[in-house]
């Protein structure tokens, strides 16, 4: 039996981990995508002198060249070392901003590797979205908190990228939303109104204010059922 959408937006995210990250969030919070280096698997060693994060990887062979760009271990240094100092430019911006509320330059840069290292699948779109907010403009909002706006469409690509990717602590729930139900997960936060959609059905006490969301919202809507229906039909034992 499917729920109510209110309760299966919810449940959709909740279950997949997802955690919305955006330029226009608050970057202390939700700081920055990135999983490391394109150059860290796809130029081989002499990327990044990734070389120095690849050598120490594998020892000689996987630093000295060509042959980098296929030896595992040095691509996992060059990434290692991409991810870190795309952290740092895009901590930089932050920090700059100077906001009252805003992280330290420490809690930036380990929110930043801690909440993106573990996906390096989704490496190039993370890159590509911490470039962006390396030079993003930062402004404070009421609270104090660091916003930076003009990277939506890339945090959308981080997001619909790791959203599908197991991690270790994932739970029976997680992983089978993740492998039979990740096409409508990335549809639903592909959806620009699924945000506001959410927020519209959280504020409804009864049935008529959520039908009224369902009505303002219509694709969010559409696209929220049909992660609801996947989860029912390919989770129900695992998600209860």
């Amino acid at each position: 039996m499917i729920a109510r959408p209110s309760i299966l937006l919810v449940a959709l995210t909740l279950a997949l981990g997802f955690s919305a990250v955006g330029c226009g969030d608050d970057e202390s919070s939700d700081p920055p995508a990135s999983t490391g280096g394109v150059g860290g698997g796809g130029t081989g060693g002499a990327s990044g002198e990734a070389g120095s994060g690849g050598a120490a990887g594998d020892g000689g062979a996987a630093g000295t060249g060509g042959a980098a760009g296929d030896g595992g271990a040095g691509g996992t240094g060059g990434a290692t070392a991409g991810l870190e100092v795309s952290c740092e430019g895009s901590c930089e911006t932050v920090l700059a901003a100077a906001c009252t509320a805003g992280p330290t330059a420490a809690d930036c840069y380990a929110g930043c590797m801690g909440a993106f290292l573990p996906f390096p699948a989704c490496e190039q779109e993370a890159i590509a979205y911490l470039d962006c907010g390396a030079s993003a403009t930062v402004t404070c909002n009421a609270s104090g908190l660091p916003v930076s706006t003009g990277c939506e469409s890339l945090a959308t690509a981080v997001n619909q990228c790791t959203v599908c990717e197991p991690v270790a602590e994932d739970g029976p729930c997680k992983l089978c939303v993740k492998d039979k139900c990740c096409a409508e997960a990335q549809a639903l936060i592909g959806e620009p109104t699924a945000a506001a959609y959410g927020a519209c059905l959280q504020a409804c006490a009864d049935q008529a204010c959520r039908d009224a969301c369902q009505s303002t919202y219509p694709a969010a809507s559409a696209a929220t059922q049909a992660g609801a229906e996947c989860m029912a039909a390919q989770c129900d034992a695992d998600c209860g």
